[in-house]
């Protein structure tokens, strides 16, 4: 008898010590208390919590470690443990030791004794880390909200199915907002009443199948009353989800909508300036060749009349051999024969002209022989540069690899740099002036010109500015600086390249580069 109640006694004590390590090694707050909130026993993890001494906390009311504004919150959580509810899970704030407001999580039940409830139980869990955090994520979030709010962008929070659950307030929206949110944006009248919902409904769908990014320009309807379209134009479309994995389900995507009817309108003004633009280059180019043109005139009509004073001799002598009657037929077929050959060098000079000054622009690039432009320029200009004193040597090589291009275009650029070493010449004072142009094969994928005058040569504080529109460093009255800028471009656009080199008192060379058909152009 003796030995088994020793052995209830041991098994009390062991009983004992099990629940005094379990109290000890908890981190939660076990308490309990009288049905009136006073403190009858609590866990000695009130120390690390709360900072108090655990005995000293023995025989107070619970409201002493409450903050002021949460008494009512705590004195209903004891009124309804007296009513015999019980409390779970429910947030109140407490003081510790250093007066700091901490948050704790309180559960709660009744203890009764002879079916009466004399107080209840309780465990807290210390949660102030975890409100921290959700305050940071609300602070956080509220942040995030208000930058995208003041976004001139539309911000758009959409499901799978293209329900609207968000779309930013942006202070710069043009749309009813509160006729959006909850519809579905693939029906709505911003793209079915501009024709955009197929595309849109495609790009969609491509979103929420695969996860990646896609953008579309769509055009759509402002919602300001007065029913006029603007360019939104810029859906970029993404997948909040960031999941691309085929077993799970991704629940939003997210449209940010830009809106650029400015930059629609400023693109069709660029567009309408670029093609003015276009149209007065091409006007200058033509006014510029007609003004050579104007030049040569002197030099033209010299050519042209040599022709007809030889027809007019021929004719003269065939009149008084048939007044005398002596016309002798064994030689009139080398006459006539003659008179041919003079009116077909008239008509090859009056053609040339004619086709010098047809616009370029309407002319398609072929394949020629660089040669052919450099022959036909010296039509006009033979007659030019012998009254200049100007001897011309030609070096121009046989068998070149032909080029795409436009045979006057390159005839203008050829004459506007011949002219160039002219004017240069007259401007040294030089009494001998001589021109040299050369055509060869400069590597496997460019052939070359290069026109050399023995003028005094480009100043080289004017160098890098003898392309430049309207620059010109001649009197007034003798050019307007448009002749080497036209060449440039007329180059640029044949996809070729000019380099010069100038030696000082000695003249100047200018190299002008193309590419070969079916090569590329590596460089001047």
């Amino acid at each position: 008898m003796v030995s088994n109640i020793d052995k209830d006694k041991e098994i009390k004590i062991d009983l004992k010590e099990i629940e005094k390590n379990i109290f000890n090694s908890i981190q939660e707050v076990v308490f309990q208390m009288t049905a009136t909130g006073i403190i009858k026993w609590v866990s000695p993890s009130v120390q690390e919590v709360y900072g108090y001494n655990r005995h000293k906390l023995i025989g107070k009311r619970f409201i002493s470690t409450t903050p002021i504004n949460e008494i009512p919150k705590v004195l209903k959580i004891l009124k309804d443990t007296i009513l015999g509810k019980t409390i779970k899970n429910l947030e109140i704030k407490q003081l510790n030791s250093n007066k700091d407001i901490i948050f704790m999580e309180l559960n709660t039940r009744p203890v009764k004794e002879k079916g009466r409830i004399v107080g209840f139980t309780g465990v807290m869990r210390d949660i102030s880390e975890r409100k921290k955090t959700e305050s940071g994520l609300l602070n956080l979030e509220i942040l995030s909200s208000s930058i995208i709010d003041a976004s001139p962008n539309y911000v758009c929070m959409l499901d799978t199915d293209g329900m609207v659950q968000r779309i930013n307030r942006s202070p710069h929206h043009d749309i009813g907002i509160e006729d959006i949110i909850g519809t579905n944006i693939l029906k709505s009248p911003l793209f079915t009443e501009s024709g955009n919902n197929r595309d849109f409904d495609s790009i969609f769908e491509q979103v929420v199948r695969t996860g990646k990014f896609r953008s579309i320009e769509t055009k759509i309807k402002a919602y300001n009353g007065g029913g006029t379209r603007y360019y939104f134009n810029r859906f970029t479309l993404l997948n909040q989800s960031n999941n691309t994995s085929a077993h799970f389900e991704q629940r939003s995507v997210l449209l940010i909508t830009t809106d650029i009817t400015e930059l629609k309108k400023n693109e069709k003004e660029l567009e309408k300036a670029h093609n003015e633009l276009k149209n007065t280059t091409a006007q200058l180019v033509q006014n510029e060749r007609l003004a050579a043109l104007g030049e040569l005139t002197a030099g033209v009509s010299h050519e042209l009349k040599q022709p007809l004073n030889n027809i007019k001799i021929v004719c003269q002598e065939f009149l008084m051999d048939i007044r005398k009657n002596r016309v002798d037929m064994t030689t009139l077929p080398q006459s006539f024969k003659d008179l041919v050959g003079q009116v077909n060098k008239m008509s090859e000079i009056i053609d040339h002209m004619r086709l010098y000054t047809r616009n370029i622009n309407n002319q398609l690039k072929e394949e020629i022989n660089i040669n052919e432009p450099i022959s036909n320029m010296f039509i006009l200009l033979n007659e030019q540069l012998r009254r200049h004193n100007i001897d011309v040597v030609k070096d121009l090589s046989p068998d070149l690899p032909k080029v795409s291009a436009t045979s006057i275009a390159l005839e203008q650029v050829f004459t506007n740099f011949v002219t160039n070493a002219r004017n240069a010449i007259e401007d040294s004072n030089r009494k001998n002036g001589e021109i040299r142009i050369k055509s060869f094969k400069k590597n496997k994928d460019e052939v070359a010109v290069s026109i050399q005058d023995n003028g005094g040569g480009v100043p080289p504080n004017i160098r890098n500015r003898i392309f430049e529109p309207f620059f010109t460093n001649r009197p007034p009255g003798k050019g307007v600086g448009l002749g080497l800028s036209i060449a440039s471009k007329i180059v640029q656009e044949h996809e070729g390249g000019i380099k010069l080199e100038v030696k000082e008192g000695i003249g100047s060379t200018f190299t002008i580069t193309l590419p070969i058909v079916g090569r590329s152009r590596k460089g001047d």
